[in-house]
């Protein structure tokens, strides 16, 4: 696992291997989802985290250590720490993006399979005697 906190040429070019040309779409979307989702997100830098062979990836916020979250999904949590508010807010964008780009008649197959991929690391992240991100929260905001 690798993480970019440069915001910079580094970072850059991580998310362009795992997203593409589709970077700047999930992007928009994922601070929103951030926005929308916790009164305490008031923008701000974030990380990006990869897998070993930076393949998958998710952005976390850098401003607080916990989020207060309120979800649509009646999902609320006083106390979500940044890594899993990122790597949830990072799966609803994607999936938020998957449909609308499908809505639009563009193939979405490699984003549904990366979707699918990141969802199954960002549960192995939480298991193990110190776990990067709570699987919990995680699951219940993107449930």
């Amino acid at each position: 696992m690798k993480t970019y906190s440069d915001n910079g040429s580094r970072m850059a070019a991580a998310v362009d291997r795992v997203y593409g040309h589709r970077a700047m779409l999930i992007e928009g979307v994922l601070f929103h989802v951030a926005d929308i989702n916790s009164a305490q997100y008031m923008g701000g830098t974030w990380n990006f985290v990869t897998n070993d062979e930076g393949t998958l990836g998710f952005w976390y916020p850098t401003a607080r250590d916990t989020y207060s979250v309120e979800c649509e999904n009646y999902f609320a949590h006083e106390a979500m720490d940044a890594r899993s508010f990122g790597a949830a807010c990072t799966l609803v964008a994607l999936n938020h993006a998957i449909w609308t780009l499908h809505a639009k008649g563009n193939d979405i197959s490699a984003l549904s399979e990366t979707f699918h991929a990141l969802q199954s690391w960002v549960y192995d992240l939480g298991e193990g005697d110190e776990p990067f991100i709570d699987t919990a929260t995680v699951a219940g905001f993107t449930d």
